[in-house]
């Protein structure tokens, strides 16, 4: 796939501020009183294209109070070190850099051009990103005292680094079909049943649905779905029950949830121009939010009146407030903008998730 011209400024610029966000950082230790300044023992280089490298060195370079600076990788972007930190090497004067990072992150090029600005240049590389991630952890100056394991797949992890020395990124931190849902307190990966694919209620703030069932029971119904390719007409001011569009949602004893509810519908809506039709989501009768009633559009007729609205697949998302244990009934609802008006409803799905706050 070709790359627009537009997209290839918005990923320089981002980069640009990437590059330029390190080097302001370097500025700043844990407090003011500690900016760093030079000479320094060490610089790290890490690519700012991507982040696997420069993640697991953040770590190693806070805990020797040492810069981690960041270049350009080969390919698009430009495969050199940016102005802003050759500006800030040549004010640290480091005895060493390490590289971090294979020729593919950094390359040969940019890697003799570092030479520049210190006699002692070094990379870290491996095999790939996990490897590479492992040698950089070996670079921890004190034992570990908890491992922290990121998805080998994403850029996007988030590890505040709390309690922690070093972390690494794995593939092999669990057994197959296994996730890693924490760390003991050996560091090593607490690993259970990965069904983020599959059953009942899998995936509710990222933890399985058996995470909240009782004693006795292996699943809770955490979620429930109706759908229908039977047409319904609504006509009227007041709102109305859609069809079949209706489910019971059970909060378990002991807890609390809110409801999140979507609605698809292919829909027409037919009346004078500049009206619309509604349609709303209520659990146990209360709308649920936003609640907007009769001003919410579902739908809106054509502008010419005297034409036909051209079908069309349109959705609403809604939430309840927070509930107690119980069973409630969440149904959807529509109306039209005057009882001459008619909205063709067709091809519906209804999902209710009951989301577990407590």
């Amino acid at each position: 796939m070709r790359t627009s011209a537009t997209a290839r400024r918005w990923e320089r610029g981002i980069l640009a501020l990437v590059l330029a966000t390190a080097v302001a950082l370097t500025a700043v230790a844990h407090t003011d009183a500690e900016a760093i300044d030079g000479p320094v023992d060490v610089v790290y280089i890490a690519t700012g294209n991507n982040f696997a490298d420069a993640l697991v060195a953040s770590v190693v370079a806070a805990m020797n109070g040492a810069p981690l600076l960041t270049v350009k990788s080969p390919g698009v972007f430009g495969d050199e070190i940016p102005q802003v930190t050759k500006d800030k090497l040549t004010e640290l004067k480091p005895a060493r850099i390490v590289v971090l990072g294979g020729p593919a992150a950094v390359s040969d090029k940019v890697f003799n051009e570092l030479k520049v600005y210190s006699p002692d240049v070094t990379r870290v590389e491996g095999e790939d990103r996990f490897e590479t991630a492992a040698l950089i952890a070996d670079l921890v100056p004190e034992a570990v005292k908890r491992a922290f394991f990121a998805d080998k797949a994403g850029d996007a992890d988030t590890l505040d680094g709390k309690d922690s020395t070093a972390f690494a990124l794995s593939d092999k931190a669990c057994p197959s079909g296994q996730v890693a849902k924490g760390t003991n307190e050996a560091g090593n990966p607490i690993c259970t049943p990965d069904n983020t694919n599959g059953g009942d209620a899998d995936t509710l703030d990222g933890l399985d649905s058996t995470a909240f069932a009782p004693t006795g029971h292996a699943h809770l119904d955490l979620f429930e779905i109706a759908h229908s390719t039977n047409g319904v007409v609504i006509t009227g001011t007041a709102f109305t029950d859609v069809g079949t569009m209706s489910v019971e949602v059970t909060v378990p004893a002991g807890h609390q949830a809110i409801l999140v509810a979507r609605y698809t519908a292919e829909s027409e809506c037919r009346g004078a121009a500049e009206t619309w039709c509604s349609v709303r989501i209520v659990v146990d009768g209360t709308e649920a939010h936003p609640q907007e009633g009769a001003l919410a559009a579902f739908d809106s007729a054509a502008e010419d009146a005297t034409a036909e609205d051209d079908f069309e697949s349109h959705a609403i998302d809604r939430s309840s407030d927070l509930l107690g244990p119980g069973t409630y009934t969440v149904t959807v609802q529509a109306r039209t903008f005057s009882n001459t008006d008619t909205l063709w409803l067709d091809d519906h799905h209804l999902t209710v998730e009951a989301k577990l706050v407590s």
